[in-house]
């Protein structure tokens, strides 16, 4: 692909225009005079006249000589052109040709149709108008054009100041003022039409040397005929001697070319100033590892690159420029389609739109990148691309999506397991109550004790899925992570086996976190239980703690991460790793690797949700055959450690005679819990939403000690329901039951201080136990 510099638009659309009608114009009123009878020294020979039209329209169609049949009109145009200024010679070497020359002239008497210097000037001409659509001969057109630019000057120089020819002829040969004027706009437009690669490229915008030409062009041509002329005028109206009016003269000009020369120096150091900024500027760019920058030739090989794209691919400089690495070379086959569509839009634009894509590393890795390429003003063969690295922005992308997954899983296990609490309550109820019918020597007992036992075995399943969904009731309280760790390691090294080494790697003065002691054993359980199956022939387990800050470029490529204080617990295991693949599920709730019947894959789908839902954050490394550590980062609290909470222990039955709204929308459980607090000895008014418990509350003359109330119902929520009723009867207790979040709860309302709750699924002991320690409670502080 070639090309050539920009050039302005006068230059390339009103110049040659211009030129061209100047060429139309002048012998066209030369013509128009000579047939009113003007004299020659007004008026034109019809030669001259007709050669400087055919001229005139041979420019026009000089720009669209790409197509054959202009050009073929060009040339025959030309070819009269030639016919006649060689005629026009001719008939100075061949008298005989004098008759017809002066009567295609017009009929003139005397003197010959065309002066020499007229007809050479059109060989000239002519010459350059049949070479001017070859580029490979500008040199040559150019040094034509430049011959007829003389003549034209010399001729309006001649008349100007009332010289002799020069050319030792008689007056009548030299070329006429309008004649000389024509050939000038004939010469203007030509250049204009078929610039040499310099003065296109001077004359081009923002250039440095355009500016200083221009004015060196105007001061040197005008200035001298301009000074000359007013001189000759002077000398001849006898103003002062000749002496005088030379030396004037030179002063003058000396002055003049002085001053343009003094602004041309100060608008050059201006642009060198600018320039020198410019390219700081440009170099503080390709040396920053901001973004990667390589030049190379469009769709070929590379010709240099910035620090920053090789560290990018991994090479050396020399390495990446000394082999002939192409773009081609470093692309991954699939993208080489995508490749072609943006070299062709450079092609045609200059500029390929950015797009992303990868490129391959020294060692044979991808790396995503988004490219934007552009040309290069003056070399459009050459071409600048700006690469940047995609690599943080992929990660977050997939960390994002994989958050996004796992939050909606959550969403759905919450719900899951909230309906199935519901049925487990009943089913755990029931089957309580028939063990207190059947003596311990009945057979039936032993089959209610194996559903009893399947309901406890779904009870922790649901409560591994609301701990996956963040939907569980946490109890946080501010601890040591070393005290807890140390507490918990007599039952990790049970766990893991003899064949299996445990390290502590405690960290002195270690930060308190505000967590719940139960659930982060929890953790601690399934991570060590995943590292035992993860080493079937032994290895060391290696428990670590420490203090870390979160920088913020370490929150800008985790997500979910917030920087600041955090206290490490990091789990090491050398067992058998993982890939890339197994890693991107392995939170993912029912995901497992193990055998059918080893694990359920809840393990690690647990200990992430307990983890998010301590405002935790936790990440994996892990490599095929290197093993696999998990990061759990807590953010790190001001206190000391809280001791451990006791609970009261509760009556062993909770009999009681007071009065209980229960309000529930699931008839099933509702059922159970009414019919466990009337075996217990307390009168229970039922309704299975809140509309239906304001309605009974009205109704109920008498004294209402306690509301049990689901907190999230159809209609109107028990929190709602509650500050109704309070406002009605100040002395009622409340005891809210669910199964679903910590967050849900919160959200209406529940948690607040001294507010009690049940959570889902319990057994009647314990619901008589929560409802006897509640009323009491009351009790003591009426």
């Amino acid at each position: 692909m070639t090309g050539s510099a920009p050039r302005p638009v006068w230059m390339t659309r009103w110049l040659p225009r211009a030129g061209a009608v100047v060429a139309l114009g002048v012998p066209t009123a030369g013509l128009a005079l000579g047939l009113l009878g003007a004299p020659l020294g007004i008026a034109m020979h019809r030669t001259t006249a007709l050669s400087f039209g055919l001229s005139g329209v041979a420019l026009l169609l000089l720009p669209l000589s790409h197509r054959v049949s202009v050009r073929r009109t060009v040339r025959l145009l030309v070819a009269l052109v030639l016919a006649m200024a060689a005629a026009a010679l001719g008939e100075y070497a061949f008298p005989p040709l004098a008759g017809p020359m002066r009567w295609l002239a017009g009929g003139a008497s005397g003197g010959h149709a065309m002066a020499p210097m007229t007809a050479v000037a059109f060989l000239l001409l002519g010459t350059a108008l049949l070479l001017a659509p070859g580029r490979r001969v500008v040199p040559v057109v150019t040094g034509l054009n430049v011959t007829v630019t003389v003549f034209a000057g010399l001729g309006i120089i001649a008349r100007l100041y009332a010289i002799e020819p020069p050319y030792g002829l008689a007056s009548s040969m030299v070329m006429s003022v309008q004649a000389s004027l024509a050939f000038l706009g004939c010469s203007a437009a030509l250049l204009a039409a078929a610039p040499p690669p310099r003065l296109a490229a001077l004359m081009a915008p923002g250039s440095t040397g355009g500016p200083v030409v221009r004015r060196l062009l105007v001061t040197g041509v005008v200035v001298p005929l301009l000074l000359g002329w007013l001189r000759l005028l002077g000398e001849r109206a006898g103003w002062y001697e000749t002496g005088f009016g030379t030396a004037l003269f030179a002063v003058l000009t000396i002055l003049l070319f002085s001053v343009v020369v003094w602004r041309n120096a100060i608008l050059l150091e201006e642009r060198a100033e600018l320039q020198r900024a410019t390219e700081e500027r440009l170099q503080a760019l390709w040396e920053a590892n901001l973004i990667g920058i390589v030049v190379g030739r469009v769709g070929g090989e590379l010709v240099d690159a910035n620090p920053a794209f090789c560290q990018l691919l991994g090479y050396t400089r020399d390495e990446l420029l000394g082999h002939g690495v192409t773009w081609r070379a470093l692309t991954p086959a699939e993208y080489h389609p995508s490749d072609q569509e943006a070299l062709a839009q450079l092609r045609t634009s200059g500029v390929a739109a950015p797009r992303e894509k990868e490129y391959l590393r020294k060692d044979g890795s991808r790396v995503p990148v988004l490219v934007g390429v552009t040309t290069i003003r003056g070399a459009p063969d050459t071409s600048v691309a700006f690469v940047l690295d995609l690599t943080e922005r992929r990660q977050l992308e997939d960390q994002l999506r994989q958050s996004q997954r796992l939050e909606v899983i959550g969403r759905l296990a919450g719900g899951v397991a909230h309906d199935f609490n519901n049925l487990l309550t009943p089913i755990l109820g029931y089957a309580e109550m028939l063990l207190e019918r059947f003596p311990p020597d009945d057979p039936a007992r032993a089959d209610v004790l194996e559903i009893q036992r399947a309901g406890h075995r779904a009870e922790q399943l649901t409560r591994q899925l609301l701990a996956f969904g963040r939907k569980q009731v946490l109890q946080p309280t501010i601890v040591d992570l070393n005290d807890l760790i140390s507490d918990a390691a007599r039952l990790v090294r049970r766990l893991i086996g003899e064949d299996i080494t445990l390290v502590l790697a405690l960290a002195p003065n270690l930060r308190t976190v505000r967590v719940d002691v139960s659930q982060i054993g929890q953790v601690l359980m399934n991570l060590a239980a995943n590292a035992r199956d993860a080493m079937p022939r032994g290895g060391t387990l290696t428990i670590e703690t420490a203090n870390v800050n979160l920088a913020a470029d370490y929150a800008a490529t985790h997500a979910e991460v917030t920087p600041g204080p955090h206290v490490l617990m990091a789990v090491h295991d050398t067992g058998v790793g993982m890939d890339r693949e197994t890693q991107s599920r392995i939170f993912e709730p029912f995901f497992t690797t193990k055998a059918v019947g080893r694990g359920t894959g809840l393990g690690l789908a647990t200990v992430h949700g307990i983890v998010n839902q301590s405002k935790g954050h936790i990440w994996v490394y892990s490599e095929p055959g290197r093993g696999t550590t998990f990061k759990l980062y807590f953010p790190a609290v001001s206190g000391s450690p809280e001791p451990p909470r006791l609970t009261a222990p509760g009556t062993a039955v909770g009999h009681g005679h007071e009065t209980i709204l229960l309000v529930e929308d699931d008839d099933a459980l509702r059922e159970m819990s009414a019919r466990v607090l009337r075996n217990l000895g307390y009168t229970v008014i039922e309704a299975r939403d809140g509309s239906t418990a304001l309605l009974a509350s009205k109704h109920h003359a008498g004294r209402i000690d306690l509301l049990l109330t689901d907190v999230i119902m159809p209609g109107l929520s028990g929190p709602d329901l509650a500050q109704q009723l309070l406002s009605e009867r100040p002395s009622l207790r409340i005891l809210y039951m669910s199964g679903y979040t910590d967050d849900t709860v919160l959200q209406h309302g529940v948690r607040e201080q001294g507010l009690q709750f049940l959570e889902k699924p319990f057994t009647p002991v314990g619901l008589g136990q929560r409802v006897r320690s509640v009323l009491d409670a009351g009790r003591r502080r009426a």
